[in-house]
């Protein structure tokens, strides 16, 4: 029985370290398309609303900063939103690379991209459901 417990024991220890060491909220992928400012995969007048509603008004930050750089100057700003409404009216030009695909920003800058994703699998159930192999001294 001391084993069984032991064992139990160094479950709930495993899963107490790898809750501390794994990252928890966000991933940083630098891989976007400009334009693409409400991270759905298209750029289109609903992403021109969501650049007014974050610069105008109490709107949400965007997940990719760099995508919402129309311009690519290295701030969000209202010229951003001039330069896509201006490119949706058909009277400017499209927003500058990576687009209209997906693609590494081509110059550097501290805007960023941080999407939410689950740093590990859920653990479900019982800490003890999670195998954990123990060994004692002299067991074959």
């Amino acid at each position: 029985m001391k084993q069984l417990s032991l064992c139990r024991d160094l479950s709930a220890v495993l899963m107490v370290t790898l809750l501390l060491t794994l990252p928890v909220s966000a991933q940083v992928e630098n891989v976007f398309t400009r334009g693409n400012v409400n991270d759905d995969f298209q750029v289109n007048e609903r992403d021109l609303l969501y650049l007014q509603e974050y610069l105008f008004g109490s709107g949400p930050d965007p997940l990719c900063m760099d995508a919402a750089d129309i311009n690519d100057d290295g701030s969000v700003d209202p010229d951003d939103y001039t330069w896509l409404q201006t490119y949706f009216t058909g009277a400017g030009a499209p927003p500058l690379p990576p687009f209209p695909n997906r693609g590494w920003d081509p110059s550097p800058d501290l805007l960023t991209c941080f999407y939410p994703t689950p740093a590990f699998p859920a653990f479900t159930g019982n800490p003890s459901d999670n195998i954990v192999v123990c060994i004692s001294p002299g067991s074959q």
